[in-house]
């Protein structure tokens, strides 16, 4: 039996994909193999007008918890820059052979532009922030909108040759800690409309074991950015391999700095 489809919405993300319908409760891009789309909720706003405490769940509350404790803990400096103030660390973490990586640096932007601008709230503002923070971003979407502090995302990153690329999909918590600092966090997640692919040419399905960046207001046009990451990319990577590509992580928050220094100059 043919069942007449629903319009959802019309937009235009990375992918081009402009229109949306319902079947069975399930929302598909036409034209887009792969990946389907189910935004439950519209958002607009900012998280930065939220109270620390709303939409903040007790599972919320130790992870925060848990990034704190590793953004604090003990590391060991890898890079500081005699230009700026940028820093790079790494830090060991117990039963895990690949390395936690973790970037510094001031930005010349109030904390409410940079949290808006790490909080996208659709595809194109995702895909604008990702090729700004991360330079092995080659795609990627807003898959649901949870609540005004959660959505899950999903994207795919180009790896160098002969290995195969990756992608991942991941829950984002973003919220206010209090009214001078922000936290921006990930943890991986399975989404029903984005399995995994199993074929010999398809990404490999990584897993983001910590991610996040930690905002801190200096005064009212600027604030420190950190940015703490690790990732099990799967696969035959040897963790000795995956420490070495995973470093340059570190310099999102260089990247994102600029972008802001480049915003100041037009």
């Amino acid at each position: 039996q043919t069942r007449e489809p629903n319009l959802v919405y019309s937009t235009q993300g990375p992918f081009d994909t402009r229109l949306a319908f319902s079947f069975e409760g399930v929302y598909k891009p036409v034209g887009f193999k792969g990946i389907m789309i189910h935004s439950k909720m519209p958002q607009s706003g900012s998280v930065c007008d939220l109270a620390p405490a709303e939409f903040r769940t007790a599972k919320d509350e130790a992870q925060v918890a848990q990034f704190l404790s590793f953004l604090n803990a003990e590391c060991t400096l890898q890079h500081e820059s005699k230009k700026s103030d940028f820093k790079q660390y790494y830090q060991s973490v117990e039963g895990n052979p690949i390395v936690m990586i973790k970037g510094q640096c001031t930005v010349e932007a109030s904390l409410r532009e940079v949290v808006n601008f790490l909080s996208p709230t659709n595809d194109k503002e995702f895909a604008d922030t990702m090729k700004v923070a991360d330079t092995m971003f080659t795609g990627g979407r807003l898959m649901d909108t949870l609540d005004p502090k959660h959505k899950i995302f999903y994207a795919t990153f180009k790896l160098p040759k002969p290995v195969y690329d990756r992608d991942f999909v991941w829950e984002e918590f973003n919220t206010m800690l209090d009214e001078s600092s922000a936290i921006v966090m990930g943890q991986a997640v399975e989404h029903p409309d984005c399995p995994e692919r199993k074929g010999m040419l398809d990404y490999v399905r990584a897993e983001i074991t910590t991610s996040g960046y930690h905002l801190k207001a200096l005064d009212d046009k600027t604030c420190y950015l950190s940015y703490l990451v690790q990732v099990n990319p799967k696969g035959w990577i040897p963790p000795m391999i995956v420490n070495l590509m995973s470093a340059d992580q570190a310099t999102n928050v260089k990247r994102i700095r600029n972008h802001f220094a480049a915003k100041r100059k037009q």
